[in-house]
């Protein structure tokens, strides 16, 4: 369990594990967090070409690269998993739903010393174009920020 802190993480299925230190709140937002992982079509098309663009992308290679890399994310398909779960897959508007979030700018300026700014803009593209109640792809979140 030692190697849960400051994370949560999916083992297998809907089994996840957390630090026992943390309240029932974070408990929760962990369990939304971990079960929309591995929702990434990676062979797709346009996710393809979301990683071609991303790699010429200078501001998020260099959060990539030049982060504390015991967080993880080291890639750029890790770290844009990541940033899609916190936003794309949905945690932060479901958390929002529940009533159970995190101010969503404090979030992305304070975990993981800021380094999921593209989960911030995407956040603010699904706000704008009302992804939750639109029925809209995921994939296409992502040409929305172009």
């Amino acid at each position: 369990m030692k190697f849960a802190k400051p994370h949560g993480m999916r083992i297998v299925g809907s089994a996840f594990i957390t630090d026992i230190s943390w309240d029932n709140i974070i408990t929760l937002r962990t369990a939304v967090h971990e079960m929309l992982h591995g929702n990434i079509d990676w062979e797709s098309e346009n996710m393809k070409q979301v990683i071609e663009i991303l790699k010429k992308d200078d501001f998020v290679m260099d959060k990539i690269k030049n982060h504390n890399t015991a967080f993880g994310y080291n890639t750029l398909e890790g770290y844009l998993e990541e940033n899609c779960v916190r936003v794309v897959a949905m945690d932060q508007i479901i958390n929002e739903k529940f009533n159970i979030n995190e101010d969503a700018k404090t979030r992305w300026k304070e975990n993981d010393d800021g380094m999921h700014v593209f989960a911030e803009v995407l956040y603010y593209v699904m706000k704008h174009k009302n992804f939750y109640d639109s029925g809209m792809s995921i994939t296409l979140i992502y040409f929305l920020c172009d």
